[in-house]
Parts: C-alpha cells; structure tokens; sequence
C-alpha cells in the first residue's frame, strides 16, 4: 500500500547508507519493504500518477527529493503537507541524503508519518 519515490542518479533503487536509512524510517512506521515499494524517477522517468492510480494498488506515495510536478500531479503542494488527492495520500519531502543529515527536517517528516500511519 506504499509507494516511496526517489531520485537518484548513481544507484539502481538507493545507495546502501540512504536504503538503511529509508529501512530504519519504514520500522519506526511498523512497515517493511514488503509492506513498499521503491521507484527510483532518475531511472524510471516514464511514471506519473494516472500509473499509480491505475496500474498499482497504493494507498500513500511518499515522493524523497521528487516533486509533485514530476510525477504530473495535477496539483502543487509544498514539502510536509499530507495531501490527498484521488483517494490516495500524498506526502514530499526532501531527498534522503538530506533528512539524514538534519534533525529538524527528520522531525518534520516524523510528524507527518505519524498522522499518515495512525502512529
């Protein structure tokens, strides 16, 4: 029921530090890889919503360093605002690489995991 949205150039899903950190975020939510799945756009440009909607059974797409616009969200919303649209929920955030590195934007995301999840 999960779909998480990456970018990233030089690795086919993530980089081993960013995927253990994605992994550590998915535990915290009581989820597992089972429970997500990965895209990463740099090498999976030809997806956007309409395929999301359509094509897999999603209920949330957490975008990491992807903009709405890139998936053609019909919609703008800004970074941490929990967004519905076509009975999915949607949730942007910065790239991963970022969120480890800065504590005030992990907290940021952790509160809008929570109300996403229930948690």
């Amino acid at each position: 029921g999960v779909i998480i949205l990456v970018h990233n150039d030089a690795a086919a899903f993530l980089p081993e530090n960013e995927l253990n950190f994605l992994l550590g975020i998915l535990s915290a939510c009581h989820l597992t890889l089972e429970d997500a799945g990965i895209i990463n756009m740099a090498k999976n440009t030809a997806f956007n919503y309409y395929y999301f909607e359509k094509e897999i059974v999603a209920e949330k797409i957490i975008l990491f360093g992807v903009a709405p616009a890139t998936i053609e969200l019909p919609l703008s919303f800004p970074p941490y605002q929990v967004q519905a649209y076509n009975n999915l929920t949607y949730l942007a955030a910065p790239a991963l690489i970022i969120l480890m590195q800065d504590k005030a934007e992990k907290l940021k995301l952790w509160n809008c995991l929570k109300l996403i999840f229930g948690i």
